[in-house]
């Protein structure tokens, strides 16, 4: 029960006693990072073994990478301790706390909410709004992009209504 590294996709799930994610890991075997999904099997209550599911890591940074947010805006994974899982520019593994995003008050805020919206980051001159989500396996999907892209289309509405009304006024 020790070895996580070997064993922990048998008996992590079956101390939860229920289906459980595994963090990333690297496979040993190919040298792959692979996330587990893994559940404890039972019959008539009695514990029969455990069934899983590996995907390649690779599969989900794809995904991830590919989701894209108005025009500079980006997605990446963070693991529960908010070490970087997938980022476009920060190995896996490295501590949030050790990037450009230490002082951001991010890392702070972020601590035990399953959800956050809005919480605005500045970094290197550049002002970003990130918004993230808890996943099932306590992982955290986070989304950032720069304010201005993201309130664009309201402030053009906005100053359409405003021109709209001084014409009106005008006109009246």
């Amino acid at each position: 029960p020790e070895d996580v590294e070997y064993a922990g996709w048998y008996y992590i799930p079956l101390a939860n006693g229920k289906p459980t994610w595994m963090l990333p890991y690297q496979n040993l075997n190919n040298g792959f990072y692979m996330i587990s999904y893994v559940v404890p099997m039972y019959v008539d209550g009695i514990f029969m073994g455990i069934l899983g599911m590996d995907i390649d890591f690779r599969v989900v940074e794809k995904h991830i990478a590919d989701i894209k947010i108005y025009e500079n805006g980006y997605a990446f994974l963070t693991d529960i301790d908010n070490n970087v899982m997938y980022h476009p520019n920060f190995k896996i593994g490295t501590p949030l706390k050790e990037t450009d995003w230490k002082n951001s008050g991010f890392v702070r805020e972020a601590q035990g909410k399953e959800i956050q919206e809005g919480i605005t980051y500045h970094s290197h001159g550049e002002t970003e709004e990130i918004s993230y989500r808890i996943l099932l396996n306590g992982m955290k999907l986070i989304v950032v992009a720069p304010p201005e892209e993201i309130h664009r289309d309201r402030n053009r509405m906005l100053n359409m209504i405003l021109m709209l009304t001084l014409f009106t006024s005008v006109l009246f």
